[in-house]
């Protein structure tokens, strides 16, 4: 799971890709700040995070993720990414 990313337009690396997450259809992944509030949530089919919360660009800054897999194991990842400006 990669822990940066910088969101700059440039069309590299602009979100956070999770590799292979679409092998568990059923994946929850929820961002937070530092506070604990919700920045972003998918459940389903991943849609890799663009570093944006209602599309405003957030600040370079360490954000906390959980990632469910949903599977038979009750995989469950917890950890930091951070938004490099």
């Amino acid at each position: 799971i990669p822990n940066t990313f910088p969101p700059n337009g440039d069309d590299y690396n602009d979100t956070w890709f999770i590799e292979n997450l679409h092998l568990y259809p059923n994946a929850e992944v929820v961002v937070f700040n530092k506070w604990g509030n919700q920045l972003y949530r998918s459940t389903g089919v991943y849609e890799p995070w663009d570093g944006t919360v209602n599309g405003n660009p957030l600040p370079a800054e360490v954000y906390y993720y959980v990632i469910i897999l949903n599977n038979v194991d009750a995989e469950k990842y917890t950890g930091v990414v951070t938004i490099v400006r």
